[in-house]
């Protein structure tokens, strides 16, 4: 058996951007910037993460930019769980809140991942939709291994 160890450091190939939306609901968010901005999001496979013992399911859209050639993936900060148990063992629980992929970005209820070679101008701004755009540092973020896929 062998193991190999890897620093999630090397992996992390991407920029990372928060999004404040005046939507929660992400298939209307991708109707609205594919419509305004031309783009093409699509859903993706969900991103299956487990967070204080439970399968969290977080929705995940991808689309590829042909200028340049630059991946987008925009992902709700905010998980929807399936057959979730409130059992009292978990804060969580006791509180019904409902985990965020990245915590310490919670205050952005969408997150968009970049990868390219270029990482040219986004494709999206902000606007009536889109209250604030920032982008991230990932540097000290200590679930950022949750955005490698």
């Amino acid at each position: 058996m062998k193991t190999i160890l890897f620093d999630p450091d090397d992996l992390i190939d991407f920029q990372l951007y928060g999004l404040i939306t005046s939507y929660n609901d992400s298939p209307r968010l991708m109707y609205h910037l594919n419509l305004i901005f031309e783009t093409r999001f699509e859903r993706c496979d969900d991103l299956d993460v487990v967070i204080d013992g439970h399968l969290t399911y977080f929705p995940v859209f991808g689309w590829e930019d042909p200028q340049t050639g630059d991946y987008y993936n925009i992902i709700k900060n905010t998980a929807y769980t399936v057959n979730r148990k409130n059992n009292g063992n978990s804060l969580s629980a006791m509180f019904d809140l409902t985990p965020a992929l990245i915590s310490r970005f919670k205050e952005y209820n969408f997150l968009m991942k970049v990868s390219g070679d270029g990482y040219s101008e986004l494709p999206i701004s902000e606007n009536s939709l889109i209250q604030k755009i920032s982008r991230l540092k990932t540097e000290k973020v200590k679930s950022i291994e949750r955005l490698i896929f």
